[in-house]
């Protein structure tokens, strides 16, 4: 990116929220700009974001699985999961912690990025740093994990305590010539375009979001649901690192790539491919048997709450035929 990146990186988002139609290309492109061309920086340790989850919530783009947070409608900020969608409510705790950039620039609008798994770049921390470098030794995967992997660098026992060292605002982004700025900015922050030694590049992959299911209560909420709990909104830059979520890479690879470069980029066997993919076409079969509205709602019903592995395949076959009926009928 240029030099003038933070403004390169808002016109990238003022693309995306005023798009109507699919969003994908140009997400990815702002993946790669995350994953691929920035770093984090924590208590001044770098670390690379290997894995992340976009979450936008608009007219255009009513994603039900959006918190629509205020924080998450204002651009560059660190937004702690909160228990609530009050600005005071209460920081959430346990395994359901979790830190978003915040992307929006528009204040109608909710649009954030998920940290989902970082790694520390072990050649640039100094000597000096040995318990970083014995506490950040390979890949910490899942967004409580990367929470708590951040209280302990910086020495904070909550949350609440990391917020009153970081500045008020909770600026995210690092400013050009951040290293002689305030010390909070040393933190915790986001450095676009940084020196060439810290970034790996890397092909990204795509696949659906983690932990994501249907909501039988909400039944306003279930055709967004169907339509949006597939869409492939995950980006990773090394999916044979990433445990978790291996279906969902392997479907929306096995779109576009073939077996041998999914074995390769995944870290999987043939085997669980054809696995999984065995398990798709059961909802594929499923979705083409009737009438698709006449279907709808018996489907809605059988994949509601958590899905194990061969759920989610069965419902991966039947969105791609749903979405895809939608689609072409537009």
């Amino acid at each position: 990116m240029p030099s003038n990146s933070i403004a390169s990186l808002q016109k990238l988002v003022d693309s995306i929220l005023s798009t109507k139609g699919n969003v994908q290309k140009k997400l990815h492109k702002l993946a790669q700009i995350i994953l691929g061309k920035s770093i984090l920086f924590i208590k001044g340790n770098p670390y690379r974001i290997l894995e992340g989850e976009f979450y936008i919530r608009s007219e255009n783009h009513p994603d039900p699985f959006t918190h629509e947070q205020t924080l998450q409608s204002l651009f560059g900020r660190w937004y702690f999961h909160r228990a609530g969608s009050s600005d005071t409510a209460k920081y959430r705790g346990g395994t359901y912690k979790g830190l978003d950039l915040t992307l929006s620039t528009d204040p109608n609008v909710t649009f954030a990025f998920l940290i989902r798994s970082i790694e520390l770049v072990v050649s640039n921390v100094p000597r000096a740093e040995k318990s970083v470098r014995k506490s950040g030794l390979g890949i910490i995967e899942g967004p409580s994990l990367c929470v708590d992997h951040i209280l302990k660098v910086t020495g904070n026992k909550s949350i609440s305590d990391l917020v009153e060292q970081l500045d008020p605002e909770l600026s995210a982004i690092l400013p050009k010539g951040w290293r002689s700025s305030p010390k909070s900015t040393h933190i915790l922050g986001l450095e676009l375009n940084p020196s060439s030694e810290l970034i790996q590049p890397t092909k990204l992959l795509e696949s659906p979001r983690i932990g994501l299911s249907l909501n039988s209560s909400k039944p306003n909420n279930l055709k967004h649901g169907m339509s949006f709990i597939m869409r492939p909104y995950r980006f990773l830059s090394n999916g044979k690192g990433i445990k978790k979520g291996k279906p969902h890479m392997i479907l929306r690879a096995h779109e576009c790539l073939e077996t041998e470069e999914i074995c390769e980029l995944v870290g999987v066997r043939e085997s669980n491919i054809q696995k999984y993919l065995q398990w798709m076409e059961i909802g594929v079969q499923t979705c083409q048997q009737g009438n698709h509205p006449a279907l709808i709602d018996d489907l809605f019903q059988k994949y509601v709450g958590s899905l194990n592995s061969q759920r989610f395949c069965e419902l991966y076959g039947i969105c791609l035929i749903l979405n895809k009926t939608v689609d072409d009928s537009q």
